[in-house]
């Protein structure tokens, strides 16, 4: 044998996004970062100047959108296995802008025993919770707010006048800490 000559590899090509200079390792550890452990942008940047890495917190935002863009059909295979239970809860609430200026979205979250399902709404309507819900044919356990008695009575009316042309209706269920509140009062 050969002492003298040693052949090596090439390490295998680390997978990427298309049109990223990042692994897709180093987008997915920027998205757990922010969003599961809670380090905002600004300070992943910093801890990568430790490491002799120089990033903005623009670049980093761009790897956490990309990282949803690629994670959008298992959120939306998410909100129809939620949507499949026969029990759903369902509740929103205001996202407040830094500006003040701007439209308050909403944050719909949608439960059940498969999984919770998040999504940001530029309001809390009738037809926004309608649009949400979709096809949902079971038990809705909400509070007692008016955007969800609108969409329940909209959708018994129009399953009564054509059932083969309209979703199909849901049983509501009120939210036993909300109704607590009105035994309360009176």
């Amino acid at each position: 044998s050969n002492c003298q000559h040693i052949e090596t590899a090439l390490p295998p090509e680390r997978p990427k996004l298309p049109g990223s200079r990042y692994t897709l390792a180093f987008d997915i550890q920027v998205a757990l970062n922010k969003f599961q452990w809670h380090l905002p942008l600004s300070r992943q940047v910093k801890i990568a100047r430790t490491a002799g890495l120089t990033v903005t917190t623009q670049t980093l935002w761009g790897r956490t959108w990309a990282v949803a863009r690629l994670l959008e059909p298992t959120w939306a295979a998410l909100r129809t296995r939620v949507l499949d239970q026969p029990v759903v809860g369902a509740d929103e609430t205001r996202w407040r802008l830094l500006d003040g200026k701007r439209a308050k979205p909403s944050v719909i979250a949608l439960t059940s025993d498969a999984g919770s399902y998040y999504t940001i709404a530029d309001d809390k309507s009738a037809e926004t919770i309608g649009a949400v819900l979709g096809d949902f044919a079971g038990w809705l356990v909400a509070d007692c707010a008016s955007n969800y008695a609108a969409v329940y009575d909209y959708r018994r009316e129009l399953h009564e006048q054509a059932p083969e042309r309209a979703p199909p209706p849901f049983r509501m269920g009120a939210c036993w800490a909300h109704a607590r509140r009105y035994f309360i009062k009176a």
